[in-house]
């Protein structure tokens, strides 16, 4: 589908743009569904379950799309699921219009309850016939690529002795949250689709956390149970970073300078603040990335947007700036500090929260004989700021009480590593070519598992590890490295 973006993104705050805004959007979903029924017609329904169910939570007044979600859920074995998607369109449809679902729906919760055989899948291809499939996908695969033997050693990262390596646990779809196991072989585990291109992921125990920019959404995933637990409108907002500390959320669109507090249970935003933006160019492509950048610390936001300037907003929306003398691309915290990033002066600002001041200016020094570095991001573990610099594909770590230097990690310039983070006793880095890299904290040689999609985000928590990941134009197998 050709759509990138929210309609009319200029125009979101003007009176004569809503018409034009809801009929592009409402075409979209329709063309939504209608792809959502060719897939239910192919078959498909086990990959569609999980979009639907972030559907569903986007648009709950929706009947197509509870119908498709019942039927997919009935067609997976989900008899019992099925009918309680029924269920609760009935409560949501009685609690916010006083209407009984319509006729569709109630046929067809009768047909469900029935075993109607007008409910079957399509049958499936013969065994036969898939075999044909996957020989000639292999075939197609091996043309495609430079040679067996460099294919092999390629999987095999130098590995010479032809063990065959692990391969992904599952394909990925676009724009999706990924579950990696954190150990081992670093295998996806299970992936949801989200509602649209996400933008930034934070984890806090069991559950993920992503926002997303083609459907302006907040969506909340159970790691647990495997679903999502709901999905909020962030209209007219551009969702650029998000941050999690319990149960509190802050969201930020640096291109409009707004920060929105929401808190997770209820649907709704508890607080907003903004300021004055900075004047910056679009975000276009992967060599200019979006500077917007949130943290929590010492219970209030703070927030990055290009300029020089740190904007921290406390619970009520209450905004204060802390000028700095670099331009600032990023930001964490942790280890009793803010700590921001300066792409343009390969500068690590650290920030005292308590009194909104700088303390520390570290400059970020090169390899030896490579080119100055350009921070894209930054974590922080109990005694160490990981940042991750994309032009060199380093990481350097610096202890958070001195300031010093300790480590610079090279990573792969060809994988291009877009995102840090620090969960499950480790530092993960996410990178564009699709392998998520695994460097221990305790010292180590970093190591890389690839999926079979591009990733842009990684979010560490204590038992997992999460991923957002978008589509790679060439898909390629793969395994540890």
């Amino acid at each position: 589908m050709l759509w990138r973006g929210a309609p009319l993104v200029d125009f979101a705050y003007e009176a004569f743009a809503q018409d034009e805004i809801s009929r592009l959007d409402e075409l979209r979903l329709v063309a939504v569904e209608e792809r959502i029924d060719a897939e239910l017609a192919l078959g498909r329904h086990h990959q569609i379950v999980a979009e639907l169910q972030g559907l569903v939570g986007v648009h709950p007044l929706r009947d197509r799309l509870r119908a498709q979600l019942m039927l997919a859920l009935y067609r997976c074995g989900r008899r019992a699921d099925a009918l309680e998607a029924f269920r609760e369109a009935r409560r949501v449809s009685v609690e916010e219009l006083g209407l009984e679902p319509g006729p569709a729906l109630r046929e067809l919760e009768a047909q469900i309850l029935a075993d109607s055989p007008e409910l079957r899948p399509p049958p499936r291809a013969t065994a036969a016939a898939r075999a044909i499939r996957r020989s000639s996908i292999a075939l197609i695969a091996a043309g495609v690529l430079l040679g067996g033997a460099a294919l092999g050693a390629f999987l095999r990262g130098g590995d010479d002795d032809g063990t065959p390596l692990p391969r992904p646990a599952l394909d990925l779809a676009a724009n999706s949250a990924v579950a990696i196991d954190a150990g081992g072989a670093m295998l996806a585990r299970f992936a949801l689709p989200l509602p649209g291109r996400p933008t930034d992921i934070a984890a806090e125990d069991d559950r993920l956390l992503a926002v997303s920019i083609d459907s302006s959404a907040l969506t909340i995933v159970d790691g647990r149970t495997r679903r999502i637990e709901r999905s909020i409108p962030l209209l007219p907002m551009r969702p650029a970073a998000l941050a999690v500390d319990g149960d509190t959320v802050w969201i930020a669109d640096g291109r409009r300078g707004l920060l929105a507090r929401l808190d997770v249970g209820y649907e709704r935003i508890a607080a907003r603040a903004t300021w004055r933006r900075a004047r910056r160019p679009e975000a276009v492509g992967l060599s200019r990335l979006d500077p917007t950048g949130v943290a929590i610390a010492d219970g209030a936001a703070w927030a990055t947007d290009g300029s020089s300037r740190l904007v921290r907003a406390d619970r009520s929306g209450g905004v204060r700036r802390v000028r700095t003398t670099h331009p600032l691309d990023g930001i964490a915290a942790g280890a009793g500090a803010v700590w921001a990033i300066s792409r343009a002066d390969a500068t690590l600002v650290r920030v005292d929260p308590t009194s909104a001041r700088v303390t520390d200016e570290i400059p970020i020094v090169a390899r030896p004989g490579g080119e100055a570095p350009a921070p894209i991001a930054v974590t922080v573990t109990a005694t160490a700021v990981w940042v991750l610099n994309g032009n060199t594909a380093t990481v350097s770590r610096i202890d958070a009480r001195t300031g010093g230097i300790t480590h610079t990690i090279p990573l792969s310039l060809e994988q291009s590593p877009r995102d840090i983070d620090a969960g499950a006793g480790a530092v993960w880095v996410s990178n564009f070519d699709g392998a998520v890299t695994r460097i221990p904290i305790d010292g180590g040689e970093p190591r890389s598992s690839f999926l079979r999609a591009s990733l842009v985000g990684v979010a560490g928590a204590e038992k997992r590890v999460w991923l957002a990941a978008v589509a790679l134009d060439q898909q390629i197998p793969g395994g540890e490295r």
